[in-house]
Formats: structure tokens, C-alpha cells, sequence
């Protein structure tokens, strides 16, 4: 593995922020540090960066062990979520900033610099300074100037948390695009999870120091591992008593159950026939416009659901009475989580993830 962490621990007094985390990182991949405020992303970055030591473990980039070597000479580029770009610097000079440090001749930062700027398209904004550009055109110059010195690893903190959010889509391909052709190895913190399932060849959920989960986008929402990855990708109802749900029996030990949206589908009253015996009657408390769908909070018996509905299908409306086809739920005990199908549409219903 290109990057890897074995059996770190860090702690800050008497805070854990690290509790044991290994983690093996391809060359060439783009991986998302995932999780809550606290729960450690940050401080893996900075340890691979150098910028904190780890108090136990090993941190090898390349094969080679960097513990007690500077950040300097890691061959990290680092970018900050806040650009750090110098106000009094020109595009082409904030950019040439690193090559300049290292005392490159004029020619071949000219050279590297031209070379970024046409990578990043803001050919002829060379001579404008930090304050004439946009966010997307700041952002992208932080990105150019964190390259320039061709870095063996892209670290990224938080890169879209100051743009705004047309922006930030556009950013997150022409990013993913750019970093795909470079093919350079770039780990990045994030705490949205769209921006981790959008952007991602592999995702790294974090939580309470810990590396909860490792695996693709896919993997990571379809098969959550953790009772915590459970709950903390998607938007998800968590029931207590799922077993009163048609086609889903008790297990065992389990009490909670958590349903995303996408495991259930709503229809007009007495149209759904297929699956009778367990479509539940159902009734909206709300909607919500989404943009592209519709959110649907509906409420079966004691328990409250949230359902997406497209903005082209059946136009429902607060009180009617729905059918509700529930395919599937995701129990969980302390250590696992269970996939379980509803026993009256698949024979096979209980499924180990």
C-alpha cells in the first residue's frame, strides 16, 4: 500500500483522538476521511501530513516510515480549507510559492506554473490577485499551488466547506476529473456525505477515534457494517418495534431497526396488488419539496417514516391515506448490522453485512 497507518493512538490531555486506527491506502486512489465533528478525520490528516505526531504507531508513506521525518519533506501538498492564499500575491505568484521556497530556477517554475494554470483553466488571470476572483477560482488556485511541487500525496481539509453550493458542484467533478488525470494519491476530510459518495474511490467512516468502516461509496451505504455507519449514512427512520411491520419477524436480541427512504414506496390507496398481504395502511403528516423528489413523512400505527416520492408520480397531499410497501429494514445489535428483507416478497430474509 502506497500510504498506511498501523495501531496509531493520539491523544490530546486527556481526549482520545485516536484509538488504535490502521488504514491502507492505494496509490493513485482518492479516499474520503468521513465522520462527525470530533471523531478523529482531522487528525489523521495531519498526522500523515506531519503537522502531528502520533504518540504510538507507524505511519509509512511508500514504504517508507515517516514518523520522525519533517513535513517539508514528506512530499505532501496540503490543502487548507480556508485556501490560505496570499492576498498580496498574483495568481501565478501564490502559485509558484512552494517552487520559489525551494529555490527552483525562474525558467522551470515559469515552466510549471503555466502548466497548472492551464491544468486549472484560468489561462490569462495570471497577473490577478485573490481579491478578483471568485470562491471556485480561489479554490482552484489553492489547488494548483498545493501541486506545484509535485507531491507524492494531495492532502485535502474540508476543500468546499467556504463555497457555495452551485459552485461546489461544479468543483467536486472538475476536482475528482482533475485528480483522476494527475492520478496523484489524495485523501480528503469531509463531513458531508455527499460530497464523500459523490467524490470517492473509497470512503473511511470515522467515529469517537476510531475507524468505524472502510470500503467503496457502495459498499459503505448499501452494507453498513456498524450500527453507527447505520445510522450516520442517509437519512434513515430508527423504529423501535419493526417486528408489528408486515413480512418482518422479531430477532432475537435486536429492538431497533433503521429504514431509509429508499426502502420504501408509497401508492394511491387500493392500487398496489402485487404484495398484498403486507402493504400497511398508511397516512402523510407531511411533504417536503426536495428539488428532484419529494420527502414524505407518513405515519403507520405508533410509528413515523420518511418515504421519497417523485415530483411526476401520484400528486398526494397531507391526510390521505397511502399503501406502503415496505421491501426491507436494517436491524442491528451491539457489533453487527443485519439486512432483512420482508419475508412475504423474497424467500431469503436475513442477509449478514
Amino acid at each position: 500500500m502506497y500510504v498506511s497507518l498501523s495501531n496509531i493512538y493520539k491523544n490530546y490531555g486527556d481526549f482520545q483522538a485516536s484509538k488504535d486506527v490502521s488504514l491502507s491506502i492505494e496509490k493513485g486512489s482518492l479516499v474520503a476521511l468521513l465522520g462527525p465533528s470530533g471523531s478523529g478525520k482531522t487528525t489523521i490528516l495531519r498526522m500523515i501530513a506531519g503537522l502531528e505526531t502520533p504518540d504510538r504507531g507507524d505511519i509509512c508513506i511508500n514504504g517508507t516510515r515517516v514518523n520522525t521525518v519533517a513535513p517539508a519533506d514528506r512530499g505532501i501538498g496540503f490543502l487548507f480549507q480556508s485556501y490560505a492564499l496570499f492576498r498580496y500575491m498574483t495568481v501565478f505568484d501564490n502559485i509558484a510559492f512552494g517552487l520559489t521556497v525551494k529555490k527552483v530556477g525562474k525558467e522551470e517554475i515559469r515552466r510549471r506554473v503555466t502548466e497548472l494554470i492551464d491544468l486549472i483553466g484560468l489561462s490569462g488571470l495570471e497577473d490577478r490577485y485573490p481579491s478578483q476572483l471568485s470562491g471556485g477560482q480561489r479554490q482552484r488556485v489553492a489547488f494548483a499551488r498545493a501541486l506545484a511541487p509535485n507531491p507524492d500525496v494531495l492532502l485535502l481539509d474540508e476543500p468546499f466547506a467556504a463555497i457555495d453550493a452551485k459552485v461546489k458542484e461544479e468543483l467536486r467533478m472538475w476536482l475528482r476529473n482533475t485528480i483522476q488525470q494527475i492520478g496523484i494519491t489524495t485523501i480528503f476530510v469531509t463531513h458531508d456525505q455527499e460530497e464523500a459518495l459523490e467524490m470517492a474511490d473509497q470512503i473511511v467512516v470515522t467515529n469517537k477515534g476510531r475507524i468505524e468502516q472502510v470500503g467503496t461509496p457502495q459498499e459503505i451505504y448499501c452494507n453498513p457494517e456498524t450500527p453507527f455507519v447505520a445510522k450516520f449514512l442517509g437519512k434513515s427512520s430508527v423504529v423501535e418495534g419493526y417486528d408489528v411491520l408486515k413480512g418482518f419477524q422479531k430477532i432475537d436480541n435486536v429492538k431497533e431497526a433503521l429504514i431509509r427512504p429508499e426502502y420504501i414506496s408509497i401508492h394511491p390507496q387500493g392500487s398496489l396488488h402485487r404484495y398484498r398481504s403486507v402493504v400497511e395502511l398508511g397516512y402523510i403528516e407531511h411533504i417536503l419539496f426536495k428539488g428532484n423528489r419529494l420527502e414524505v413523512t407518513l405515519r403507520i400505527g405508533e410509528l413515523v417514516l420518511v418515504a421519497n416520492h417523485t415530483i411526476d408520480g401520484h400528486a398526494f397531499k397531507v391526510g390521505d391515506a397511502v399503501d406502503v410497501l415496505i421491501s426491507r429494514i436494517c436491524i442491528y445489535d451491539d457489533n453487527a448490522t443485519y439486512l432483512v428483507e420482508n419475508e412475504g416478497m423474497n424467500t431469503s430474509s436475513l442477509f449478514y453485512i
